[in-house]
């Protein structure tokens, strides 16, 4: 998860009174679903970019960390939230070297293996220098909207 500096979030507790927006039926949902306080609101949408536009338009205090990835909305804070979150819940929930059937053990060690290739892949995408060449970036809410691409800023289409 992340937010702005003032909306510091050390642990579950830190989430009450905070508004989290997060895509309906994601992982992010699941598990804050799990350890978020009563206190603490989750704005649950149906799709990545409905939670973006909550949290850019001030709707909410904190973004899941997997839609900053996808939108490269302060992307290495989405990643170390990813890793933060991927190695302690492989090492609790993927625990294969445990398990006698020889069936199960395949299963839980592909979960296993599938999770550190993704946290190898999150490390990977934190060496990428920001803005990424496709990023949304926040936009001041009383300035105009406009277009960007290739570090030029289109604000009307070219004649």
């Amino acid at each position: 998860m992340f937010g702005n500096k003032a909306t510091a979030v050390a642990s579950p507790a830190d989430l009450k009174g905070k508004t989290i927006a997060v895509t309906k039926g994601s992982i992010e949902d699941q598990e804050l679903s799990k350890v978020a306080p009563p206190e603490a609101t989750i704005q649950r949408h149906d799709d990545n970019a409905a939670a973006l536009a909550a949290y850019v338009g001030g709707k909410a205090q904190l973004l899941a960390g997997g839609i900053s990835v996808i939108t490269g909305l302060k992307p290495r804070q989405g990643l170390a939230a990813l890793v933060a979150f991927l190695v302690p819940t492989t090492l609790q929930m993927h625990r294969f070297w445990e398990i006698d059937d020889p069936h199960q053990r395949m299963l839980e060690m592909t979960q296993f293996s599938k999770n550190l290739a993704l946290i190898g892949a999150a490390l990977a995408l934190m060496q990428l220098d920001e803005p990424w060449p496709a990023s949304i970036e926040r936009a001041p809410r009383e300035e105009e909207m406009f277009v960007r691409i290739g570090g030029q800023d289109l604000r009307a289409l070219p004649a």
